[in-house]
C-alpha cells in the first residue's frame, strides 16, 4: 500500500480525537502498473453512496470471521480481457497472520457477485472458491465450486466440503475465481477503500486453465470483497494491532502538529474506545481516551490522532501505549508504538539537497518530457544539491531493487516523479508530473527551504582494480543528541552513458510540444542518464547510525555495494540516502558523480578498436542527430563520449 506522508513542517494543548478511514479521493482514481488492470470499469446503475460498515458480534468466541474488506462499492475487471478467462481476486494471509490464527480452521469461505457493464446483471453463475499456500501461489490445495444467480452484488457463503487447517509461518491466498462469459464481465468486487497493508488487494487474470499471476490492485481500488469463516479455537474478545505511527520529521516551537497512529481489530468485539497513555522522553504519563464514532469492527482498520504541541527546540521520543478497550484493561501491557520528532526553528539544521525519482520507460511515449527536465537538473546542477535519478519500469534499463520505489511511490503512471518521497512537494496522489523544468525546479528548492536535523557526507570508491564493487564511506551528523534515531542510510547507483536504446515519441511532429523531441520521429535512438541501477535498500541498512548520537558528532559509516554486471563502472553515480524509517521520506542525500571515484574516467581512454569505431552525434537531451551543426553536442565513437561545439 502506498504510503500516506505527511508533510515535513508540523502545522497545545493536548487534544484527542479519532480519525477515520479516508476513501480514495476520486472513485475512478487508477495507475498503471506492471500488469494490466487499467482502470476501473462502472455497473451500469452503482450508487456513489458510501456503504456503512456493519456491526456484527460473533455468536460464539470459536468462531470468527476474518474479512479485510469493508461491503462492496464497485466491481471492476482487466481491460485486456476476453471471454474465457480466468479471473480471480483473494485476500493473503502472511505468515505473521497465520501464526496467529494458527490451529484454526477455514471452514467457510465468503464473497461477492460482479455484474456485467452491459446487462447490469450478474452473468457468472458458477464461481469456484480455492485456497493456494504453495510459494509461488500458482497451485491450490482447496478447491471447490458453487452456483450463482444472476443477482449483482449478493453475497454468498461456501461451506469447503474439507476444511483447511491454518499452519503457522505460511503464507496463504483464499480467494474465488470465475471463467468470464463475456469480456464486460466485472467479477473482481472490491470496497475501494484506503487500508494501510496490501493484503486484502489481489487479483489475476490467466487462461481458463492458467495459474495465478497476482497483481496487488490495494493501492487503485481497495481490498477485494472475500472472507473466510474461521473455527476450532478460542478467538480473542478484545484484541487489537497497532500498524504506522506517521509523524511529521520536523515541527516548530509552539505550533500544533498531528501523530497518526492506525490500528486494526483483531478482536470479536466492535471497539467503540480505547484508552493510551504517552510520555515525552521518558517523563510523566499522560492519559488519553478515544471515542470512535462508528465502532472499529472486527478485521478493520482505523487511524486515532493525536494533536500536540513542542515547545522545547530539540529531539523529542514519544512513547504510547494503549492500556484498555472498550473499558476493559487489555492483557498485551507492551501494545506500544513509539516515534521522534525534531523540533526546530527556522535557522537551525542543515540545508538539504532534493531528490528526484522520475518514472520513466523507454515505452512511454510521453516519457521524452521527463528526460528533458531531469537532463536540465543534470546540466545545471552539477554540485549535487538537485540529485536526479532516472527509474527506468518495463524496459532493458529497469532495476529489481530500484522498481520498489516506483512501486511505493508512483501514484499516477508514466511519466510521473516524487520529490523526497514526499506528497509535501507533490500532487497526483503523491507523485508530480515531471514537466516543465520549472515546476520541477521549483518544487526541488521548496524542498530545500525547510531545513533537516541531519546530514551526511559522502565519498566513493572501487574496491580494486576489476571494479566490481563500489565502496561507500562517510559520516552523519545530527543537530541534536538522539537516542535511538527514526532513521536510515541507504545506498543507490545510476549510471550515464546509457544506450542508445529505442525512445517512443509521442511528440513527434507536433511543434512546440517538447523541447527537441517535437522534430524527431515516432521512436528515436538515445543516450540515458542517471539510469537507477541498484538501490540497497528502499528500507534502509541497518546498525549503520548509531543507537545513540551527539549534537555535531561524526558518525562514521562504511557500506560495500557489488554492482550488477550490466553497469559500465566508470559511467556510475554513487547516492547516499537518509530516510525516515516510518514514512519513507527522503530527509538528506549527497550523491559523487562519475568521474569522480579516484580513477581515470572512460573518456580518458581511447583503445585502437575505438578509434576506427564509426562517430554518433546526440544532442543534450539524449537524442541522436545525423548531422550535427550550430551548438554542443555529444560525440560517441566506441567507448569514448564526450561533449564538442560544432560550428
Amino acid at each position: 500500500m502506498k504510503r500516506r506522508l505527511l508533510s515535513l513542517i508540523g502545522a497545545t494543548a493536548m487534544i484527542a480525537t479519532a480519525g477515520a478511514i479516508t476513501p480514495f479521493s476520486s472513485p475512478n482514481h487508477s495507475r498503471i502498473t506492471k500488469g494490466d488492470m487499467q482502470s476501473v470499469q462502472y455497473p451500469i446503475d452503482l450508487t456513489t453512496a458510501r456503504p456503512v460498515a456493519k456491526v456484527i458480534k460473533a455468536a460464539d468466541a470459536s468462531t470468527f470471521d476474518y474479512a479485510p474488506a469493508y461491503e462492496p462499492y464497485t466491481a471492476l475487471g482487466f481491460n485486456s480481457q476476453v471471454k474465457t478467462n480466468k479471473l480471480a481476486m483473494a485476500f493473503e494471509m502472511t505468515p505473521e497472520t497465520t501464526t496467529e490464527f494458527a490451529g484454526a480452521t477455514i471452514t467457510h469461505i465468503n464473497f461477492y457477485t460482479g455484474v456485467n457493464s452491459s446487462t447490469g446483471i450478474n452473468n457468472i453463475k458458477e464461481v469456484t472458491v480455492f485456497i493456494s499456500d504453495d510459494a509461488a501461489h500458482t497451485g491450490t490445495v482447496v478447491e471447490q465450486k458453487a452456483a450463482t444467480t444472476d443477482q449483482k452484488f449478493t453475497y454468498y457463503t461456501v461451506k469447503l466440503d474439507q476444511p483447511y487447517t491454518i499452519k503457522a509461518g505460511t503464507d496463504i491466498f483464499v480467494g474465488c475465481y470465475s471463467i468470464l462469459t463475456h469480456s464486460k464481465d466485472l467479477c473482481i468486487v472490491v470496497d475501494a477503500m484506503n487500508h494501510e497493508s496490501s493484503e486484502g488487494g489481489w487479483a489475476s487474470k490467466s487462461s481458463k486453465t492458467g495459474k495465478f499471476s497476482w497483481d496487488n490492485i490495494a493501492d487503485s481500488y481497495g481490498f477485494v470483497c472475500v472472507s473466510a469463516t474461521l473455527t476450532g479455537i478460542d478467538f480473542p474478545q478484545n484484541k487489537i494491532k497497532i500498524g504506522k505511527t506517521q509523524a511529521p520529521v520536523i515541527v516548530s516551537p509552539g505550533k500544533e502538529f498531528t501523530a497518526s497512529i492506525s490500528l486494526t481489530n483483531l478482536g470479536q468485539n466492535p471497539i467503540e474506545s480505547l484508552e493510551l497513555n504517552y510520555t515525552i522522553n521518558g517523563g510523566n504519563p499522560v492519559d488519553a481516551t478515544f471515542t470512535f464514532e462508528q465502532p472499529l469492527t472486527s478485521m478493520k482498520s482505523d487511524n486515532i490522532d493525536l494533536n500536540l504541541t513542542l515547545n522545547e527546540t530539540n529531539s523529542h521520543n514519544f512513547e504510547v501505549k494503549i492500556t484498555k478497550l472498550n473499558g476493559v484493561d487489555i492483557s498485551d501491557k507492551d501494545l506500544h508504538t513509539s516515534f521522534a520528532v525534531s523540533c526546530m526553528t527556522a535557522d537551525q539544521g542543515y540545508v538539504p539537497n532534493a531528490v528526484i525519482e522520475e518514472f520513466t520507460g523507454t515505452w512511454c511515449g510521453y516519457c521524452p518530457r521527463g528526460i528533458v527536465t531531469m537532463e536540465y537538473i543534470r546540466d545545471h546542477y552539477k554540485d549535487g544539491t538537485l540529485i536526479p535519478v532516472a527509474v527506468h519500469s518495463g524496459d532493458a534499463m529497469e532495476s529489481d531493487s530500484y522498481v520498489a520505489v516506483d512501486y511505493s511511490f508512483n501514484g499516477s503512471g508514466y511519466p510521473n516523479s516524487i520529490i523526497n518521497r514526499n506528497t509535501a512537494y507533490s500532487s497526483n496522489d503523491g507523485s508530480l508530473y515531471p514537466y516543465p523544468a520549472s515546476t520541477i525546479v521549483s518544487q526541488m528548492q521548496l524542498a530545500r527551504q525547510t531545513r533537516v536535523p541531519v546530514e551526511a557526507s559522502l565519498t566513493c570508491s572501487f574496491t580494486d582494480d576489476t571494479k566490481k564493487a563500489v565502496a561507500f564511506e562517510g559520516f552523519t551528523r545530527f543537530f541534536f543528541d538522539v537516542t535511538n534515531p527514526d532513521f536510515a542510510i541507504s545506498f543507490g547507483i545510476t549510471e550515464d552513458k546509457v544506450g542508445p536504446y529505442a525512445q517512443n515519441n509521442g511528440y513527434a511532429g507536433q511543434k512546440g510540444t517538447c523541447e527537441g523531441w517535437d522534430d524527431q520521429g515516432s521512436s528515436v535512438r538515445t543516450i540515458f542518464n542517471d539510469v537507477a541501477r541498484k538501490l540497497d535498500t528502499i528500507d534502509g541498512i541497518e546498525g549503520l547510525i548509531p543507537a545513540t548520537v551527539s549534537a555535531g558528532a561524526e558518525n562514521p559509516y562504511t557500506y560495500t555495494m557489488t554492482l550488477p554486471s550490466n553497469v559500465k563502472a566508470d559511467n556510475i553515480n554513487g547516492i547516499v540516502y537518509i530516510t525516515h524509517k516510518p514514512t519513507g521520506v527522503i530527509i538528506n542525500a549527497a550523491t559523487v558523480k562519475a568521474g569522480n571515484f579516484g580513477t581515470a574516467g572512460v573518456d580518458d581512454i581511447l583503445s585502437e578498436d575505438a578509434a576506427n569505431a564509426p562517430v554518433e552525434y546526440f544532442n543534450l537531451q539524449g537524442i541522436r542527430v545525423d548531422n550535427p551543426s550550430g551548438g554542443i553536442f555529444i560525440r560517441r565513437q566506441g567507448n569514448k563520449t564526450e561533449k564538442v561545439a560544432i560550428n
